[in-house]
């Protein structure tokens, strides 16, 4: 999939000089944010550690309660930190420099 992705990157970015629909300063400027787009298809490239969930084979409803407490934590700590924009979710709210339309 990732082949796939550059090759249509590669193709896109040929042929932005011949788009009639858009104009001379947004060619200038749209190699560079297709280059900022980073194609997450299918999966992210960061995976989640699930270190310190604890999980037993005896009591369901403490393996669900700290399942809901791990993530709780991990979404906790997540809003404290920078926007990953490789995270591979990227929520609507959430700013992700590189592939700010405004840029």
């Amino acid at each position: 999939m990732a082949e796939l992705a550059e090759n249509l990157r590669t193709v896109l970015g040929q042929r932005i000089g011949n788009f009639d629909w858009m104009g001379e300063e947004t060619k200038k400027s749209a190699p560079q944010k297709l280059a900022a787009v980073n194609p997450n298809i299918g999966h992210s490239d960061a995976w989640i550690s699930f270190d310190g969930l604890t999980i037993s084979d005896e009591d369901l409803v403490d393996n669900i309660e700290n399942i809901r407490q791990f993530f709780q934590n991990k979404d906790v700590e997540k809003g404290r930190q920078k926007t990953d924009c490789n995270s591979g979710i990227l929520l609507p709210g959430l700013h992700c420099e590189k592939v700010s339309p405004a840029k």
